[in-house]
């Protein structure tokens, strides 16, 4: 999973966070719910990324660790008790196909996923919804 806000983090990072974070899981329960759209339930939800040490204290975690890179972006690694935005309540998910009617889809799905609003007719790519998040993956 990788996550990219561009908005600039302070004079060290002008280009922004990125969120990184491996983690293990799978869909159950899966329904569906039309020709585009299914509902399913996350079961065995873990965060895999391994902690790094802190840079000013080696045998400390870093809550938060950071790697600077030549590129401007602050890197922030997700760990165990600091889930990734949009993986706090992993109860229920729905994933809609290509050709769903943008129409159709929650008001908050659509004001995520179309930063630039919503086009009119259907979506061309996959998208995945976590309404108790209420967070929009696409893809």
């Amino acid at each position: 999973f990788r996550s990219l806000d561009t908005t600039p983090a302070g004079a060290e990072y002008p280009n922004g966070n990125e969120t990184v974070c491996a983690f293990e899981g799978r869909f159950t329960e899966v329904e569906q719910v039309d020709d585009h759209e299914y509902t399913m339930k996350v079961k065995g939800f873990i965060i895999t990324s391994q902690p790094v040490a802190s840079p000013t204290s080696p045998g400390r975690r870093n809550p938060r660790p950071q790697i600077t890179v030549d590129t401007g972006i602050n890197t922030i690694y997700c760990e165990r008790d600091n889930p990734p935005s949009g993986f706090v309540n992993t109860k229920e998910f729905r994933l809609y196909l290509p050709g769903k009617a943008v129409a159709d889809l929650p008001a908050d799905y659509v004001g995520m996923a179309f930063a630039a609003g919503a086009p009119a007719g259907e979506m061309t790519f996959y998208g995945l919804y976590n309404a108790g998040d209420q967070a929009a993956f696409r893809g």
